[in-house]
């Protein structure tokens, strides 16, 4: 039931169906026992116009994922365990910017690509 009102606040263009399904969800966070459901739902249904860009600016041909960000997230976790951590955060930020010299562009499939 999740997926299904999440997929519609992420990909429907009838703002009544995007409330409605919005409202679900708000309703499935409210009941829950569990604090984790609670707090990604509340986060979702609050923030939910961030996760909607690529339908308020198709002329940017934003894409429909973070896989962008989640590969730059592993690079970082990867160079991390290679490090066996860093001594000050100061380092941590050099080894980083240091990282992302090297690799110089991160690219993402583009707009059209799978789900």
């Amino acid at each position: 039931m999740i997926f299904k009102h999440a997929h519609a606040v992420l990909a429907s263009t009838d703002e009544v169906a995007v409330t409605r399904a919005l409202v679900a969800l708000e309703d499935t966070g409210w009941q829950s026992t569990s604090p984790e459901i609670r707090k990604v739902l509340s986060g979702f249904v609050s923030q939910y116009l961030d996760y909607r860009s690529y339908l308020k600016y198709p002329d940017l041909h934003l894409p429909t994922t973070n896989n962008t960000a989640e590969s730059l997230a592993s690079m970082i976790a990867d160079l991390k365990r290679r490090m066996r951590g860093f001594p000050t955060f100061r380092s941590f930020e050099r080894w980083i910017v240091a990282l992302l010299k090297y690799k110089k562009t991160i690219a993402c499939n583009g707009f059209h690509q799978q789900n």
